[in-house]
């Protein structure tokens, strides 16, 4: 397909079978509002999307395991408002977001271990909102970022070793309000890396 597909506010839908052949989106993949889709295994022939793959407020979701396949996407990858979404899994084979990455406000979310292999993004990362998120080890392959990088009101983050890579933020930095979260870890981050301006504060400064 060379341009977008957007499949929105159908909340009957259960699957998405008779997409079983689909390899490639040239333009945007929109997945959003579902009351009744249960898994993404239609789109387990899909590699590549275009532009932004977006995955929004799929309640029913608890893991991603159709999207397995998925290597690439040339814009933003935004993840957000998924009340049942547990994990990423079916990430494991994404290397490359062209865009940035926005994994925010998925209530359950507890790792982001499938995205282990996720070597580059090209502008900004925002991890924000994720009351249930522990840690964000898998991120350990990133060394820089295109543009900003927010880290904020993740009630049981406690780590932020999976960024111990990342040395150059091409924008601003927002690392706050994280209650679990050292601020003494915060700041250490901080001064290792290249960025612009900093917002650290509100962390967890009694450790």
């Amino acid at each position: 397909m060379g341009g977008e597909l957007s499949i929105w506010d159908n909340h009957a839908l259960g699957d998405l079978d008779g997409l079983s052949s689909l390899t490639t989106v040239g333009g945007g993949l929109f997945i959003s509002s579902y009351d009744a889709l249960t898994n993404l295994d239609g789109l387990s022939s899909l590699t590549s999307v275009g532009g932004r793959l977006l995955l929004h407020a799929t309640h029913q979701l608890t893991g991603l395991t159709g999207l397995s396949g998925l290597t690439s996407v040339g814009g933003d990858l935004n993840i957000d408002e998924n009340n049942g979404l547990t994990g990423l899994d079916g990430l494991a084979s994404l290397t490359t977001v062209g865009g940035s990455l926005n994994i925010t406000t998925n209530a359950i979310l507890t790792d982001l271990d499938s995205l282990s292999g996720l070597s580059s993004i090209g502008e900004g990362l925002n991890l924000s909102g994720n009351d249930a998120l522990l840690n964000v080890d898998a991120l350990s392959g990133l060394s820089s970022l295109g543009d900003n990088l927010e880290v904020r009101n993740n009630a049981s983050l406690t780590s932020l070793a999976g960024l111990s890579n990342l040395t150059t933020v091409e924008g601003n930095v927002d690392i706050s309000s994280n209650p679990a979260l050292c601020q003494s870890i915060v700041d250490a981050f901080v001064a290792a890396c290249t960025c612009g301006s900093v917002n650290s504060g509100n962390n967890d400064d009694g450790c």
